[in-house]
């Protein structure tokens, strides 16, 4: 790893040297600027492919030909806004902070909400005739899905960007505050209140399968968690630069993915299987088809592997290519910062078309590891020449990672420790929660390679 100093010359950091401390909070969602890049996991409703761009409009496409069906614009920039669908509705937030349900058919408004704060990075979560989301103000939002009307809304600690996820009677959010939350989704009561050890910004609602929560947090730590009690079960640590993905299940194994670029096989019990290292940012979600792993780059790929981590294919776009796709028949649809929705052929992995949003100007965004710092550390071999110099002076020189691309150097068998330098607590409030049937979901229900559409736009 190669680190330019400006007038003192390279020098080769190997990555054990480097101590890898997060500098400031992240902040990195809010730095888009206006343009027409996508970010924004594509639905799949009918014949259209529905999706939202950072130029304020929502897009509904012919998924055969790519010609525009209708747009929706919003009064904001909607980044990393993925639609949700039910009942003939579309649902999606916007930087103006608005949630909006829109007509799927028609495009034409049916109403809109709004919150006290920016909607960003954040999806709709649709259960039981309740729309579920969350604000840069703090408010985990109920929101009746035919009215508009509010039903409930609970405080947490900083703002959400974490769609929630609704098991049964709980609705479960994550906060910048580092806490993850289970309320009744009901009522809006808290249940319990997990810890961790850092922001909470998952692009896509977590998952849960047969009663346990699969959660990850900027600590670098994917967490397995007792949905009903909020225990710990286990914890599995990632790399150095966080977590912003959701955890998919598929045939017993665990596939999850952090932000320095690894793409993480882990049992059910939390070990490691294999690892993949794309070579940059993963940052919202891998999907499965057909016992094919699909996901998006920050360098703009999206690649194609094998259950045992194998490389397939890969397809390139002009700029980052974070959203997983969504794939129909034997066609595969994605976009990209680079403005565009891409129709890819599975089999040929060719461009069968491409579709632009209204700008095509690239929108910029702060570097992805703007919000930590890397610190050399002293080589042993130095360190007792250097003891009398300590006792003087103890500077240490810090490295910026905000403008460096950085790749991950990890590869074959995890190194990591399993055990936390954070606590982890969680608070149980008695006599608050009540099971039900709403919303329930089985381990097949919530597996994209089942059923896609339903994992990623309809829990």
């Amino acid at each position: 790893m190669d680190f330019d100093f400006g007038g003192f010359g390279n020098f080769e950091a190997k990555t054990e040297n480097l101590e890898i401390k997060k500098a400031k909070k992240y902040s990195r969602h809010w730095s888009i600027t206006d343009g027409g890049s996508i970010h924004s996991v594509p639905l799949a409703v009918g014949n259209m492919i529905i999706f939202g761009s950072v130029d304020k409009n929502v897009y509904a496409i012919d998924a055969s030909t790519g010609k525009k069906i209708w747009t929706f614009a919003t009064g904001g920039i909607i980044f990393g806004n993925s639609p949700a669908y039910s009942d003939g509705k579309i649902f999606i937030g916007s930087f103006d902070g608005f949630m909006y349900a829109i007509d799927a058919a028609t495009g034409q408004l049916v109403w809109k909400f709004r919150t006290g704060d920016k909607i960003g990075i954040m999806k709709a979560v649709c259960s039981g005739g309740v729309v579920y989301f969350g604000s840069k103000d703090g408010f985990l939002y109920a929101v009746d899905e035919q009215t508009g009307q509010l039903v409930w809304k609970f405080k947490t600690g900083d703002e959400i960007i974490v769609p929630p996820t609704v098991y049964e009677n709980i609705a479960v959010v994550g906060s910048f505050d580092n806490f993850l939350y289970a309320v009744n989704a009901k009522t809006g009561q808290e249940l319990w209140r997990f810890k961790t050890g850092g922001e909470l910004m998952n692009e896509m609602p977590y998952n849960v399968y047969d009663g346990i929560l699969y959660a990850s947090s900027n600590d670098n730590f994917l967490y397995a968690i007792d949905i009903k009690t909020g225990r710990e079960l286990w914890r599995f640590p990632t790399g150095k630069y966080g977590n912003s993905c959701s955890a998919i299940m598929h045939k017993g194994v665990i596939y999850h993915m952090s932000r320095d670029g690894i793409l993480y096989a882990i049992t059910r019990e939390g070990k490691e299987i294999w690892r993949f290292c794309a070579g940059s940012l993963l940052s919202v979600s891998p999907v499965i088809y057909d016992d094919r792993i699909y996901m998006g780059s920050e360098e703009g790929y999206l690649f194609c592997l094998d259950l045992n981590g194998n490389e397939l294919w890969r397809f390139k776009t002009g700029a980052a290519a974070w959203s997983p796709p969504v794939k129909i028949g034997n066609i595969v649809y994605f976009v990209s910062m680079d403005c565009h929705l891409y129709a890819i052929d599975e089999t040929t992995h060719e461009e069968i078309w491409r579709v632009g949003t209204s700008s095509q100007v690239i929108s910029k965004i702060e570097p992805p590891y703007a919000a930590w710092e890397a610190e050399i550390k002293k080589s042993e071999e130095v360190a007792e020449a250097v003891e009398v110099e300590e006792k003087y002076s103890s500077s240490t020189e810090t490295v910026n990672l905000s403008d460096y691309g950085a790749k991950s150097e990890y590869a074959g068998k995890s190194e990591y420790v399993q055990k936390s330098e954070y606590s982890v607590d969680f608070v149980m409030f008695e006599n608050a929660f009540s099971v039900g049937t709403f919303g329930a979901f089985s381990e097949d229900a919530l597996s994209p390679d089942l059923r896609m559409q339903e994992v990623l736009h309809g829990i």
